[in-house]
């Protein structure tokens, strides 16, 4: 399912009641959470108030991204000015506000409805409102005068002095420095939206995406044709081919990516390997002996595969516990796999039966 199209826009804030920074930083901050990811924000200028007798304004601009259409986008807006104690009235005429939001553009889209007029009619004759935009879109070309910014701000008769502040407003999307983790990997049940999370984070925060190579699983069509025989042929075949994306992917450093983002784990569903000599899956250490008290949650492993530690054991007693530590840790209707060379044991035939009575499955498999 293809991400709804991102939409560049950018607006003019301005504050002139009660404390300014505060209102333009929560503004900026609940534009963040509900509208888009903000890319650049300006300077900010005091500049008198115009058209009327009120206090100095601040004004700044912002550039963000956003999948909302104008009208949504809008509806966002003014709920975010209503929260801050903006009424907006059909009287004209200006007046001092808490805050005041205007979309200058939308894209390249000339809109003219009654609720909405984009680019805003008055932005070409507004210093505060060019000076602040030519900090962060000196190029952008207004869409019906097809004239820069900068001209726009050259051209401007507003002779309005503006004071640019030594204090700036924090870009809300600066504050998450995933970058710092390197690797970010999103995990959930199907349907829950991994792939869309990690492309929205990819896009929003500079990363490298690694998107599961499901659709081209040649067992996927296999396995909904008959789940009992192919389940798992396909999860071999998603860790094989995991491992080998993320090796080639991590292998090829990124210049122009902060971090990489992928929609799986390449642990997901990864088997429990036990064997004589020493691990884990490759990543806890444990002792031959000690096989009864490895502390994994219950449930916990899709597969666990045996070499041939189970015949090794000393007693009987010892191998029962380990049988039962297994199943306790193999999850409802998991596979219990066996090294082929061990085939044929009294002590595996006696696991096999016991797993099978658990409800669990088992398989031989080629051990090199």
């Amino acid at each position: 399912m293809a991400l709804p199209e991102q939409h560049l826009v950018y607006l003019s804030l301005g504050s002139n009641l009660g404390n300014r920074f505060e209102h333009m930083q929560y503004a900026l901050d609940a534009l963040f959470e509900t509208v888009g990811h903000v890319l650049k924000v300006s300077s900010v200028y005091e500049t008198p108030a115009f058209g009327f007798k009120g206090d100095a304004f601040l004004n700044i601009a912002v550039s963000l991204q956003t999948i909302l259409s104008p009208k949504d986008l809008m509806a966002e807006i003014l709920s975010i000015e209503t929260h801050l104690g903006r009424i907006r009235t059909k009287t004209k005429g200006f007046a001092s506000r808490p805050i005041d939001i205007d979309i200058l553009f939308y894209e390249d889209l000339v809109i003219e409805t009654e609720l909405l007029t984009v680019p805003h009619p008055h932005m070409a004759n507004r210093k505060f409102v060019l000076q602040p935009l030519l900090d962060i879109g000196a190029e952008k070309v207004h869409p019906k005068l097809n004239k820069t910014v900068t001209t726009l701000f050259q051209e401007c008769n507003d002779d309005s002095v503006l004071d640019k502040q030594p204090k700036w407003l924090k870009n809300p999307s600066l504050q998450f420095n995933f970058k710092a983790f390197n690797y970010l990997a999103i995990e959930g049940n199907i349907g829950a939206g991994k792939t869309s999370l990690a492309t929205k984070i990819s896009e929003d925060f500079n990363a490298k995406l690694i998107l599961e190579r499901f659709k081209d699983n040649p067992f996927l069509p296999k396995f909904y044709e008959d789940k009992t025989r192919y389940a798992f042929p396909l999860e071999m075949s998603f860790l094989a081919d995991r491992y080998q994306q993320l090796a080639d992917d991590i292998a090829q450093y990124d210049l122009f990516t902060d971090f990489i983002v992928s929609d799986y784990d390449v642990f997901k569903s990864t088997p429990l390997e036990i064997h004589d000599k020493h691990h884990v899956s490759e990543r806890i250490s444990y002792s031959q002996q000690d096989i009864t008290s490895i502390s994994f949650p219950d449930n916990s492993f899709d597969f666990v595969l045996f070499k041939s530690v189970i015949g090794t054991l000393a007693t009987k007693e010892r191998q029962q516990q380990a049988l039962d530590e297994l199943h306790r840790i193999l999850k409802p209707g998991g596979y219990l796999l066996f090294a082929e060379n061990t085939e044929g044991t009294s002590m595996h035939r006696y696991a096999r039966k016991k797993f099978t009575n658990w409800g669990h499955r088992w398989r031989y498999l080629k051990w090199k």
